[in-house]
């Protein structure tokens, strides 16, 4: 059973603008189809509020503590999916590369707990959710 999700996207935007747009927290309501709404500071130690809506049917809100946050490379975060330690946790990343047209987007996540073996099929569900982040991210990125 697999326990990351990874997906990758060109945007034809330098990662200096991708980085404007995901770094936003505050326009996800009106672009981002997967993390609808999102509150904080990006910044390493920081903690975010990230109201989750999966296309699968189901939401949730989590807090996560930014782990890295390098303007145009990286932000990184980890969050619990369950609020008892141990159960089910996430490190979610979004990198960034420069490419000879624009950005290079992986977007992943690494999930780790005694459940993951359990919500397997749910990881699928949440790279079609990525996938439809990304496209969402790059349409706003590139249409601004």
């Amino acid at each position: 059973m697999p326990n990351s999700v990874m997906t990758d996207i060109d945007i034809d935007v330098p990662p200096e603008r991708v980085w404007e747009v995901l770094t936003d927290l505050a326009a996800y309501p009106r672009w981002n189809p997967f993390i609808v709404r999102a509150e904080g500071t990006p910044a390493p130690g920081s903690r975010l509020t990230l109201r989750i809506k999966s296309s699968a049917g189901w939401s949730a809100t989590n807090k996560a503590k930014v782990l890295d946050a390098v303007p145009g490379v990286v932000l990184r975060w980890s969050a619990r999916l369950i609020p008892i330690p141990g159960l089910a946790a996430g490190r979610h990343e979004f990198a960034l590369s420069a490419t000879e047209t624009g950005t290079r987007l992986r977007h992943s996540e690494q999930f780790s707990g005694i459940l993951v073996p359990l919500i397997g099929k749910l990881l699928v569900k949440t790279e079609r959710d990525f996938r439809l982040l990304n496209e969402a991210l790059k349409k706003e990125s590139e249409n601004a």
